[in-house]
This record gives C-alpha cells, structure tokens and sequence, in this order.
C-alpha cells in the first residue's frame, strides 16, 4: 500500500478514472472518423479493419508485459508511461502524412493503452488499505465505459462541426491542402 490519505487516494483514483475514459474516448473516435480516413488516404473496409486492429493488438500484446514491468518497476511509472504513449500516438495520429504511418502510430497508441490499463489497476489498489480496496478497484474499470459514448457521440459531433474532418477529434488543424 502506497501511504496516501484517503482524499489523496480518492482523487489519484479520480484520475486514473479519467485517463481511462480517455483511453477509451480514444478508442471509439476512430470508428466515425474511418470513411473519411479512407477517403484520406485511398483505402477501403480492409484498411478500416486494420487500422482498428493495429490497435487492438498493440494493447492486448502489451497487457502481459505490463505487469511484469509494473512489478519490476512500479504500477505508477508503467502506467505513466504508458499514458504518455498512448497519447503521443493518439495525437499524432492526426497529423500521419500517410496510411502506413498512421498504423503505427495507431499501433504506438495501443501499446500505451496495454502498458497503462493492467497496471492502473493495481495502481489504485496500492492506494487502499486490506479490506477497503474492493470498491475503488471494482468501480474504476466500469467507469472507463464512459469513454465509449463520448468517443463514438463525441468524434460524431466533431466530425460535423468540422465538415467531416477525420482530425478534429483530435484538434489538429491542419492546411486546407493536407488530407
């Protein structure tokens, strides 16, 4: 257990919360935004999946090695990192001059989200005592679910007040001449 009050515990809980509906925001932006992406940049349905894909596989590969780093080094610093890399590739992702370079960024992304979900979890466990630990860590994950109506709802809205812009979730502005 990591020495924390229960007010710090709760709001470090608060915003491994909101990185989590972040990260799920994240994943659900793409899905309106792929028509326009294929359009962008000539790509069909295939492209589409393997775009969704890419990240998928980036997450679920780096799940595993998520806690073993977490072990070695700490829930917090592997969840940290893994944050920044989801959001490096997740804005950056914006601004890929091409397909191939937005699936790696795509796949970037992934692999931050696998380095950061597993060990959150037992990031905010370490910052509940024995006994007291079941609902912050029970009512953290579902909380993350949040994500997905304000990524998919959200990226909707975006798009159209953008004039179908597959960045704007993203706020990127790019020139009129990029696609």
């Amino acid at each position: 257990m990591i020495p924390v009050s229960a007010r710090e515990a709760n709001r470090a809980t608060a915003l491994l919360v909101a990185l989590r509906v972040g990260y799920a925001y994240n994943w659900f932006a793409l899905g309106p935004a792929l028509p326009a992406i294929g359009i962008a940049f000539g790509v069909g349905p295939a492209g589409w999946g393997l775009l969704v894909a890419v990240f998928l596989v980036g997450a679920g590969l780096f799940q595993v090695p998520a806690g073993l780093l977490a072990r070695r080094y700490g829930a917090r610093i592997v969840s940290l990192a893994g944050v920044g890399l989801l959001a490096i590739g997740a804005a950056t992702s914006a601004l890929a001059p091409n397909f191939p370079t937005l699936l790696a960024l795509r796949l970037l992304a992934g692999v931050g989200a696998g380095l950061f979900f597993s060990p959150a979890i037992g990031l905010v466990a370490s910052l509940y005592r024995e006994g007291h630990r079941g609902v912050p860590v029970g009512g953290s994950a579902p909380r993350s679910a949040w994500g997905r109506p304000s990524g998919s709802w959200g990226a909707r809205c975006s798009y159209r007040r953008s004039g179908g812009a597959w960045r704007s979730p993203w706020a990127v502005k790019r020139s009129r001449s990029s696609p």
